[in-house]
């Protein structure tokens, strides 16, 4: 018996963890080396090698929503592409709110379905906007090669609210949620020591986490309020960045990911606690 269940931890921890960060290490790896503006596949091939080995029933095309995730991460990529291309910065935002309202109205239709088009399409333009106020914060000013900060957060993001949504909503969005967290450090970490931009991640990681919150609200039943405490998190990366200079050494990036890192597990505690099971988990 024990056995078995430490072969399932195992296979668990290989699913969430282990798959997903070889495959951001190795994506993010070559494209840094052939074309640098390319390195968010890395993440994407992360999160996708955690998404198909974690959720087994993948469809193509879509049928569910765990299915869309795949559409998402393309809307995400889509995104990148809008913000380099637009030199307006409303426009930019426009184009990935916009973005992101599909990509919500998509995840979250097939469960909201019985109650109306209305419903789905008012889920969809508030979770939109409520993650298009998170991405101008952790974005906005310094995007050189040194500050990795707004990253950083998105990884401190999914790996607090990995284990809240495991025990108080759904085991299968949790590990989602860590993969993202093991495919953005994947990410991350080949930027960081090929000094390569890795704010251009931020949109498309941003469109996965934002994504798996709203879903674990309506699919997992977990309280708004924990979803919208673990979704806002990453926005202290914006104070981090302004208090704190980034010389792109770790000493630096330690130092600045202190106060998010502090407040995100203070927030992931206190929602854990909220939203622990009665019965036991055994």
């Amino acid at each position: 018996m024990y056995e078995e269940a430490g072969n399932a931890n195992l296979i668990m921890l290989l699913h969430t963890a282990v798959y997903p960060i070889l495959a951001a290490l190795l994506v993010t790896w070559l494209t840094a080396k052939w074309k640098p503006s390319a390195t968010p596949l890395g993440f994407v091939a992360g999160f996708l090698t955690g998404l198909i080995v974690i959720h087994t029933g993948l469809h193509f095309p879509p049928t569910r929503a765990m299915d869309f995730l795949v559409v998402s991460t393309i809307l995400g990529l889509i995104a990148i592409v809008a913000t380099k291309k637009l030199e307006v910065e409303k426009l930019k935002l426009i184009a990935v709110f916009a973005l992101l309202a599909v990509s919500y109205y998509l995840l979250l239709s097939p469960v909201l379905k019985h109650q109306g088009g209305t419903a789905s399409l008012s889920w969809a333009v508030l979770s939109g906007f409520a993650t298009i106020i998170v991405f101008a914060l952790i974005t906005r000013g310094k995007s050189d090669d040194a500050n990795h900060l707004p990253m950083l957060s998105i990884v401190i993001a999914a790996a607090t609210a990995s284990p809240v949504m495991s025990i108080g909503g759904s085991l299968l969005i949790g590990q989602l949620l860590g993969a993202v967290a093991a495919a953005s450090f994947g990410y991350l970490a080949i930027c960081f020591f090929t000094k390569t931009n890795s704010q251009s991640g931020v949109a498309v990681s941003v469109f996965i986490l934002g994504g798996l919150l709203a879903q674990s609200h309506v699919l997992a039943d977990l309280p708004v309020w924990v979803v919208i405490a673990l979704g806002l998190t990453p926005i202290v990366s914006a104070i981090s960045s302004r208090v704190f200079e980034q010389d792109n050494s770790i000493k630096s990036l330690i130092i600045g990911a202190v106060p998010n890192t502090l407040i995100a597990g203070t927030v992931a505690g206190i929602c854990l606690w909220q939203v622990w099971p009665e019965s036991s988990l055994y």
